[in-house]
């Protein structure tokens, strides 16, 4: 990482990103650059755009949810959000990501690496 990393809180239920703790949400800290935290930002944006899109899909209701590009647009971008807490976040970020099974034991950023070039 680049010298002017910086620890953050990320709250994944609210999309923010935040310098200090809080108490009301579930938090992941991590330690990013400017350029990883632009990154992630990026990412909540994409996931803010994809959940209206989920929004706008649910009142279809003969589609089903496998059967749905939107769904899993979301699925697909809350993956990367949780990929890239993996690899800043602490331990206990870390370990609360595995112990939950958020991503699959077979994903290629489970390492312990902590460059972003899988992202890419």
């Amino acid at each position: 990482m680049e010298s002017n990393s910086r620890t953050y809180y990320i709250d994944i239920t609210n999309g923010e990103i935040l310098d200090t703790p809080i108490e009301t949400n579930q938090q992941f800290e991590i330690t990013a650059n400017q350029r990883e935290l632009t990154q992630l930002k990026e990412l909540f944006k994409k996931l803010y755009a994809a959940d209206l899109e989920t929004y706008a899909r649910a009142h279809i209701p003969f589609l089903e949810y496998h059967h749905d590009s939107e769904n899993h647009k979301y699925d697909q971008i809350l993956t990367e959000v949780y990929q890239m807490i993996y690899q800043l976040g602490n331990e206990e970020a870390r370990q609360y990501i595995i112990k939950n099974g958020i991503l699959n034991d077979d994903d290629p950023h489970l390492d312990q690496s902590k460059g972003l070039e899988n992202f890419k």
